[in-house]
């Protein structure tokens, strides 16, 4: 079974990327068949549902033995026992923070790279000799990964400096943020958000600090930004 929403509602902004992991599950489909492999796949509009439950109580799970879906966390969570008791392996697609649910549901098996693991290669990958700086939205949902980020750098001992504010206060930051850049060294700019408004505004102010003031920068951000306008 495919549990995604395909309903591409104006909430749902992550559409176009669960229209291309649905096109890839496809064509590993068609990969399967040509192999020999006969599959029955029920595909199921996450979107039909007010409530994931919803989706197991309508018995179109019934007989499956393998679902990819639901995107995310919370939704998965709400269908694991129903998947556990009726010989169900349910695969995490996209949402890194199901990691949670891993140790405690041994028919879970997560597809996305952890949290920890994203930020943990990410400040292996930071220069000691840089600046490196830690920008942050104020009050967002982006907190989980802000922490992990703050805790990775702390474990590898490098210093940095750190600033959050809110997005509306974004005309007014520009020199907060240039007092966290260094004019002799390189700056290692980490942005640990999802928000494509605060990222947009973020952007912009470093772009300035750039291109008019000569600061030396290097962009560190989140996979999601791949589905930003």
């Amino acid at each position: 079974g495919v549990v995604l929403p395909l309903g591409g509602s104006k909430e749902q902004k992550d559409y176009n990327n669960f229209m291309e992991y649905y096109q890839g599950f496809l064509i590993a489909l068609n990969e399967a068949k040509t192999d020999g492999m006969n599959l029955d796949v029920v595909v199921i509009d996450s979107e039909e549902y007010p409530k994931p439950e919803l989706i197991w109580q309508s018995g179109k799970l019934k007989g499956c033995t393998m679902l990819f879906g639901p995107v995310y966390s919370p939704e998965i969570k709400s269908i694991l026992s129903y998947a556990a008791d009726n010989g169900i392996k349910v695969i995490s697609p996209m949402d890194p923070k199901a990691e949670n649910l891993v140790t405690t549901s041994a028919n879970l098996i997560q597809a996305t790279v952890p949290l920890m693991t994203q930020q943990k290669h990410l400040v292996s990958s930071l220069s000691r000799i840089n600046n490196i700086v830690l920008l942050h939205e104020q009050s967002t949902n982006d907190q989980d990964i802000t922490g992990i980020t703050k805790r990775s750098l702390d474990e590898e001992g490098l210093k940095y400096n750190s600033y959050s504010y809110a997005v509306l206060k974004g005309r007014s930051v520009y020199d907060i943020i240039a007092s966290k850049l260094s004019k002799e060294k390189l700056n290692e700019v980490i942005i640990t958000s999802n928000s494509e408004a605060f990222v947009f505004d973020v952007l912009r102010n470093l772009n300035l600090l750039s291109t008019r003031a000569g600061y030396r920068i290097k962009l560190y951000g989140t996979s999601k930004w791949r589905n930003f306008e």
